[in-house]
C-alpha cells in the first residue's frame, strides 16, 4: 500500500521490489501500480515484480507459485520477452518452493493447489532459469543502469 512508501524511507530503505501489480488476486497485489522501475515517492526506487502486459491484463510470471503452475515454455517465453525488449525480470522462489516433501497442512482444496501443485519439478525447472539467464542483484541493477555509486 502506498504509506509503506513513507515507512521505507523513513527507516532508511532506498529501494524495495514489493510491489505485485497484479490485475486481479483474491489475496495480494496491488492493482494499477508502475510495472517499471520506478520512484514511487522522492528517495526512494520500487523494482516491482514483473508482470507481462496483455491487452491490459497483468500477468505475473517471474517466480513463485506462477513459476511453478505455468509450463516450463510459458514462463521462458515471458521472460525471453522482457530480455528482448532490455527489460530486466525480477524472479524469486521461496525455499519451500523446491521441498517436494514438506509436511502437507489441511486446507481449502484452492490453496491445496497452490501451495502444493508441481513441487516437485520446481528445481529442475529453476536449473533451467539459471543456466540459461544472467543474474545480479537488485542492488548491482541499480548501480549499472540508473544510478552510478548508488548504496
Amino acid at each position: 500500500t502506498k504509506w509503506a512508501f513513507d515507512v521505507l524511507l523513513e527507516n532508511g530503505i532506498k529501494y524495495d521490489s514489493s510491489v505485485f501489480p497484479l490485475s486481479f488476486h483474491p489475496e495480494y497485489g496491488y492493482p494499477g501500480a508502475n510495472t517499471i522501475i520506478h520512484n514511487p515517492i522522492k528517495g526512494l526506487l520500487e523494482i516491482p515484480l514483473s508482470v507481462f502486459d496483455m491487452l491490459g491484463l497483468k500477468i505475473p510470471f517471474g517466480g513463485g507459485g506462477y513459476f511453478r503452475l505455468y509450463p516450463y515454455f510459458i514462463s521462458n517465453y515471458l521472460m525471453e520477452k522482457h530480455n528482448k525488449q532490455n527489460i530486466p525480470f525480477i524472479f524469486y522462489l521461496h525455499p519451500w518452493e523446491i521441498d517436494h516433501e514438506q509436511p502437507r497442512i489441511n486446507t481449502t482444496i484452492f490453496k491445496k493447489f497452490r501451495h502444493y501443485y508441481n513441487l516437485k519439478n520446481t528445481f529442475k525447472k529453476f536449473e533451467k532459469v539459471i543456466q540459461m539467464y544472467k543474474f545480479t542483484t537488485i542492488q548491482k541493477l541499480i548501480e549499472e543502469r540508473f544510478y552510478k555509486g548508488y548504496s
